[in-house]
């Protein structure tokens, strides 16, 4: 023990250094949160275009059975048989609501305009 029973050296993290650990962990999170929220996104936008891919498969095969004509729009009770046992109707994980358009178009996502668009390919 040194002067006054008080230890000259305790050993601990100075103020110095512990602002240098938090201005580290600040910029890592700094870098990690918009990388994680592109790849959300970029995930979101990829189970969308694969349920706009389901949507236009449903609607090609009822067109087929039904011998539509191009301009002819399904509903989504008439596109349900087609998305096998459940005829669960997929639903965009963005938010997003989806339009079924006629035979002849790709359905659409209400979300095609975002960031990283929902649209189905050409």
């Amino acid at each position: 023990m040194g002067a006054g029973g008080f230890m000259k050296n305790r050993g601990g993290f100075t103020i110095a250094e512990i602002a240098i650990v938090i201005l580290i962990v600040g910029m890592l999170v700094a870098i990690a949160v918009p990388n994680f929220v592109r790849s959300r996104e970029i995930g979101q936008a990829s189970a969308c275009i694969a349920n706009l891919a389901k949507i236009e498969d449903a609607k090609y095969q009822w067109a087929r059975d039904g011998h539509k004509q191009g301009t002819d729009v399904p509903t989504i009770d008439e596109l349900r048989p087609y998305f096998g046992p459940s005829g669960q109707w997929p639903v965009c994980p963005g938010g997003g609501h989806y339009e079924i358009g006629d035979v002849d178009h790709n359905p659409s996502c209400s979300l095609a305009a975002a960031r990283i668009p929902h649209i189905l390919g050409p």
